[in-house]
């Protein structure tokens, strides 16, 4: 997989192009949320999930369906940082959220029917923005459920690819876990509703473990952490 500013690019190992996703030299208009407009980095998880860093210019992460007809992303199109989906086929884009509550970090639901996302739905939201929990997003009727209720920012949400669990990063203050200390990754039952978030122990250290992603058989997890020196990240 390669890029280039507002292309981007599969390519197999013969050299022959598989897919391509942009125009050349047409970038997608500034802070538009549209992909893509300077792409500077992209990884596909097991499951062939792409994710595509589109921050300079565009402060947002694309996240493909899993059936790879939609594009969810978090973007500030209108007033607010709102959950949006772009039709790939269509060009139509909806804004899914529409609320006053600041929506961050989309991700899809193995079956494509709701994205769980970071949202702080509590009466500071306007004061303390970062203080978020899990929500789930029905893309069907639009119904919103909330999954956790720390104190302190949940975010980075990746829900396994047999639907059962979800691992996100939880710490108590700021912005991005893999710049906190005090991050740490929890384990959600979503086959469990009402049981709270576990904290993993076993893996847990005081250095900021963060960002992360599930095997394809949801049996084993890389993680990321600065546990050996506290400066650099290393994957687990």
């Amino acid at each position: 997989m390669r890029w280039a500013a507002a292309l981007l690019e599969l390519v197999g190992l013969d050299g022959k192009m598989l897919m391509q996703i942009g125009v050349p030299g047409k970038p997608a208009p500034l802070m538009s949320g549209e992909p893509f407009h300077r792409c500077t980095h992209t990884a596909m998880s097991p499951q062939g999930d792409i994710y595509v860093s589109d921050g300079y210019g565009n402060a947002c992460v694309h996240k493909y369906s899993p059936d790879g007809k939609l594009i969810a992303f978090s973007g500030m199109r209108e007033s607010n940082a709102d959950i949006y989906t772009i039709n790939l086929e269509t060009k139509e884009i909806v804004n899914l959220t529409k609320d006053a509550f600041a929506n961050y970090a989309p991700t899809w639901a193995p079956d494509g029917k709701s994205l769980v996302m970071a949202v702080n739905r509590n009466p500071n939201y306007e004061f303390e923005s970062r203080d978020t929990n899990l929500y789930e997003y029905s893309v069907a009727d639009g119904s919103v459920k909330q999954l956790t209720t720390r104190k302190g920012p949940d975010g980075s949400p990746q829900i396994s690819p047999d639907g059962r669990w979800a691992m996100f990063c939880g710490h108590d203050y700021g912005a991005f876990p893999i710049f906190q200390p005090g991050s740490d990754l929890y384990l959600l039952d979503l086959a469990s509703p009402g049981r709270p978030p576990r904290r993993l122990d076993e893996i847990s250290s005081p250095r900021s473990d963060s960002y992360h992603s599930w095997s394809a058989n949801s049996r084993w997890v890389i993680f990321s952490s600065k546990r050996e020196d506290g400066v650099f990240a290393r994957l687990y």
